[in-house]
């Protein structure tokens, strides 16, 4: 059976990227998203962090996590709500990935947890 690996941000750049490119490598992929109803190539899971949620059938027989989510940081000014917004959107929806495996026993090979990758510019 192929290495499962579960990514949030899934529909951002890097991660279709990312989907296409371990797909090709015959990877089992699927999606966290707050709207798991989009069409997708992969299966895709509802969450929301900010709700706690998660649905655990995400991490049926895990074996990487990918965390790719975080509110862009380019698509508003820096207010301090918006900065607020920026961190919590990583930081929370990381440490609600990390507890949700940890409650459930969940023995995964990887969680890896990357934000803002690229070049935005003045």
């Amino acid at each position: 059976m192929a290495n499962k690996v579960l990514i949030t941000g899934g529909t951002g750049s890097l991660g279709k990227s990312l989907t296409k490119l371990l797909i090709d490598s015959k990877y089992n992929v699927c999606h966290l998203s707050r709207s798991p109803n989009q069409t997708s190539s992969v299966e895709t899971f509802y969450w929301n962090y900010k709700r706690g949620e998660i649905d655990s059938g995400a991490f049926t027989d895990l074996d990487f996590l990918v965390h790719l989510a975080g509110t862009p940081v380019v698509k508003n000014k820096w207010t301090r709500q918006q900065k607020a917004e920026i961190k919590n959107s990583r930081v929370k929806s990381a440490e609600l990935l990390f507890n949700s495996i940890k409650e459930r026993g969940i023995k995964i090979k990887a969680f890896i947890s990357a934000s803002a990758l690229g070049y935005y510019g003045y």
